[in-house]
């Protein structure tokens, strides 16, 4: 269900992943105030159908919601639908460091937070890191090691890692 869609290429997801990053460079530019960036953490080839979508709206609302309640204005937003997965943009005239803070408190606390992608990025168009706050790095989504570790070594196939994020899915929508 969550992987029927259209099928990426690497060098698709390579090319959406330089658009990214030029837009970011073009939000600091034009606004000189930090930019959210959010996407999913989603492996394979499919990067976008009907539940990824409800998954990253999920994410935008859980954004949205938490800025709002900090008091953090957003001055501009975006939201990119593409073949290569849904991408969310968010200038706001907080310091990036609390943005980010912000985000890690989603990716940790929100049920669907550990397939949430968020980089809060400053004017200087540094991404500010988990590390840069003293938080731990990411776990897995199978085990505890940390994500980039198994990432890099392709710890578990494609298709655990796609049940364990259908499991995700399932538990969050009541679906199944």
């Amino acid at each position: 269900m969550i992987w029927k869609g259209p099928k990426q290429e690497l060098v698709h997801i390579l090319e959406a992943r330089e658009q990214r990053a030029a837009f970011q460079e073009k939000l600091t530019e034009l606004f000189g105030q930090p930019v959210v960036a959010f996407k999913l953490n989603i492996p394979g080839p499919v990067k976008t159908s009907e539940p990824i979508v409800e998954m990253f709206q999920e994410g935008v609302m859980a954004l949205q919601n938490a800025l709002m309640n900090e008091g953090i204005a957003i001055t501009y937003d975006k939201m990119i639908y593409e073949k290569s997965g849904p991408e969310y943009f968010a200038v706001c005239a907080n310091p990036p460091e609390s943005v980010k803070a912000l985000t890690v408190k989603i990716e940790n606390e929100h049920p669907l937070g550990r397939l949430f992608d968020f980089d809060a990025i400053g004017k200087n168009g540094k991404a500010i890191s988990r590390q840069d706050l003293g938080q731990a790095e990411r776990k897995c989504l199978i085990c505890d090691q940390p994500a980039f570790v198994c990432g890099r070594a392709r710890a578990h196939g494609l298709e655990a890692l796609q049940d364990r994020i259908e499991t995700i899915y399932k538990a969050y929508f009541s679906k199944g």
